[in-house]
């Protein structure tokens, strides 16, 4: 895991309001990196939804083999 908070919980500067148009073209590996900053954050957001599916349907299926009356 990242010791520090990426995507939507840094709480930084909207993409918007970054001033990245040059840097981008000045310097690619800047811009390789950036990418994979982001893939990485958008993996680790797809893993935290399949999980918390993957839960749902334990706790479903779960609740359904339990017995009826206690």
């Amino acid at each position: 895991m990242c010791p520090y908070p990426l995507g939507e919980q840094s709480g930084g500067i909207a993409r918007s309001e970054a001033d990245t148009g040059e840097t981008l073209r000045e310097n690619p590996m800047f811009a390789y990196e950036l990418h994979r900053m982001q893939h990485a954050e958008l993996v680790r957001q797809a893993d935290t939804h399949r999980l918390a599916r993957e839960a749902a349907r334990a706790a479903r299926r779960t609740g359904r083999r339990e017995p009826e009356g206690g």
